[in-house]
Formats: structure tokens, sequence, C-alpha cells
């Protein structure tokens, strides 16, 4: 009789037409969720859906307030963000009470719980009014966020009366590259920190299919492993096809894969990677929900691999070692992590992506 769906604002046009379709006149649809939240574009996440559904609510509620964090940041960040329309004028920032008053934060070099960092132009080297781009900025940012909290954990701070330990602290970035300078940074100042996000391709659907293709490149003889790459988004078949076409099939795959091989000895695997995209692989996969993403992964899976086998001089098979390596050692560090959260011993390194749902004393 009660349909709830929550994190509302991520739907993408299909789901909503589903859940409409199901549910709508039928039962009480209960929809949570923030636009100012949404986060999954790339996922097909479509803040428009969550527009046009809120518009035919029967009624409205809004949650006016903040359960996590303090008054003393509330306020700071709605004086700098009050009323601001984000990307649409449904989309608006309220005022919200805050159920912690005050400061949870005392004894730290800066208490101030909000605080926007400035690059001096001087400290570059640069005059003039012109843009510095990002990428010339990037290792300045790393050197004084990890400066910043070596100083807050040399410090007498608390936290809720707690002293403020290193697993206190999270950095949430908007890329990878920008968590990799961070979590460097915080190394080489000697501070405990903790970074998954470079591993978590390894998990990916692009990383098994890289390793079933490195398989085949060892045994293209075997018809087995031979399908097993023709059902990856190398090749896009499936178990009817292969069943239909059979062998005819299977060694039309061997003979492309075990060109690829020799592509890959002399060229390196990315050049099996741009083989693959000119037959077709980049258009097949962006027809599928969350294509993008995964051309995303595999292209970082083909780079990790390039620089592997170029930095250790790998052959074709150990580079197939090395994958698996990587896969495999993803789950002992997941469990390393975890370990790591729940003795509060590091700071925690993540986009903005992995922290979604979770929550930190200080960032």
């Amino acid at each position: 009789p009660i349909v709830m769906v929550d994190e509302f604002q991520d739907t993408d046009p299909v789901q909503w037409r589903v859940i409409d379709h199901a549910f709508s006149g039928a039962s009480t649809l209960v929809l949570i969720g923030d636009p100012k939240q949404a986060i999954y574009a790339f996922r097909g996440g479509d803040i428009h859906t969550y527009l046009s559904a809120a518009a035919t609510a029967g009624e409205k509620q809004t949650m006016g307030t903040n359960w996590r964090s303090d008054s003393a940041l509330v306020s700071r960040l709605q004086a700098v963000l009050r009323g601001a329309e984000l990307g649409d004028p449904r989309i608006v920032v309220h005022d919200v009470q805050a159920r912690h008053q005050g400061s949870r934060l005392a004894g730290a070099p800066r208490n101030d719980p909000f605080r926007l960092r400035v690059v001096p132009r001087e400290a570059l080297g640069r005059k003039g009014d012109k843009v510095i781009a990002i990428d010339d900025l990037r290792s300045f940012i790393g050197q004084d966020l990890a400066a910043d909290i070596a100083a807050l954990l040399a410090s007498p701070a608390t936290f809720a009366g707690d002293r403020v330990r290193a697993g206190d602290i999270a950095v949430i970035v908007e890329k990878r590259k920008d968590a990799r300078v961070c979590f460097r940074a915080l190394i080489d100042a000697g501070i405990p920190a903790v970074y998954t996000g470079a591993s978590d391709v390894f998990s990916s659907g692009a990383c098994d299919d890289w390793l079933a293709l490195l398989e085949a490149f060892d045994q293209p003889h075997r018809s087995g492993l031979v399908r097993a790459v023709a059902t990856t988004m190398f090749f896009g078949h499936t178990a009817e096809t292969l069943a239909v076409q059979g062998d005819a099939l299977t060694d039309s795959v061997a003979e492309t894969i075990r060109q690829w091989a020799d592509d890959a000895r002399s060229c390196g695997v990315a050049a099996v990677f741009e083989a693959a995209r000119l037959r077709g692989m980049a258009d097949r996969t962006l027809s599928y929900r969350d294509g993008e993403r995964y051309m995303t992964d595999m292209a970082h899976i083909t780079q990790l691999l390039q620089e592997a086998a170029h930095r250790e001089h790998l052959t074709l098979p150990a580079l197939r070692d090395w994958l698996r390596d990587r896969r495999e050692e993803r789950g002992a560090g997941t469990e390393h992590n975890k370990r790591l959260d729940r003795d509060a011993a590091a700071v925690q390194v993540m986009t903005v992506h992995g922290s979604k749902g979770l929550q930190f004393p200080i960032v």
C-alpha cells in the first residue's frame, strides 16, 4: 500500500516511468530526495525527471533541520549559498536549522567551521590577472592541505570532547587525479592516509574483460577462453549468437585475438584498445546504460596496463598475472581500509561520488 523511493533525485526517466506506471494511483507513493544532491548524471540521473515528478505530488514536505552538521557550520554555509538557484528556479538553497547547536570542534589552530583557502599568486611566482590552470595548482593545494591537517593533528583539538585523530578527517575531491595528489601529499607529510579510489577500477567489469582477453592471448587455441572473450564488450557477442554461429564465430574471434596479441607485443595494449574501438566497441558500449562509465574504466585499465608493462618490462603472461594480482589485492585492501576506518587510524581521501551517504567530523 505504501511505496517509498529514497534518493529520488538520482532517478533516470526510465526508472520514473516504471515507478509511475506501477504505483501511481494504486499506492501511496512517497518520493524522498533533494535536487541539490543530484550527482549521478553520468549514470543517467536526470534532474528534470525529479522536477516533473515533484510537480505531480499531491502533498510536499520539507525537512527543515540538518541532523548532521553543527549550527556554526550551517549558518556560515547559508551565508554563502542562501537563495542560490542551482540550475533551475525551482532548485533553491533554503535556510535550515541545525540539531547540533554551536560547534563541536574546539582547541584547533583555526576553529572556524567553514574556511575558504586562497592561493596567493606570489606563492606561485605569478603576476597579472590571468586565470591559473588547476593543473598548475594541484601539487600546491595538496601540500597546503597536508600542512593544514598536520597542524590540526599536532594541536590539542577536540571534537565533541574527544581528541581529534586522523580518522576523524576526510578529504573529499572532485576527481581521482586530485585524490591521488592529496593522498601523496599526506603520506609525504607523515600523516596516515588511505585512498581506495585508485583500486576501485580493478573491481570493474572493464577489468574482468581485460583479464579474460589477456588469458586468451596466452591460449587462443582454447575455445572456452575464446568464447568467454567473445561475450565481453571487446566483441559484444551473446550466448545466443555463439550457439547459432558455432565454430565459425569462435574461429573468427580467435583469429582476431591472435592479431591483437601480436599488436600488444609490438605496440602495447593501448593498440588493442584502439583496435577494439575501431571495431565498434565504443558505439556498442555507449548504447548501454552505464556505458560511459564502462568506457572510462576501460581507458583507465588500459592506461594502468600500459604503464605497468613499460615500467616493469612485462610480457603478456606477466601482465595478465599483474592484473590478476591487482584485482585480488583489492579484496584484501578493502578489508584493511575498513579496519583503518573502524580504528580511526587514517585520513580518508575519496571522491564526491564515493563519499555520498557518509559523514565525518571534519571534512
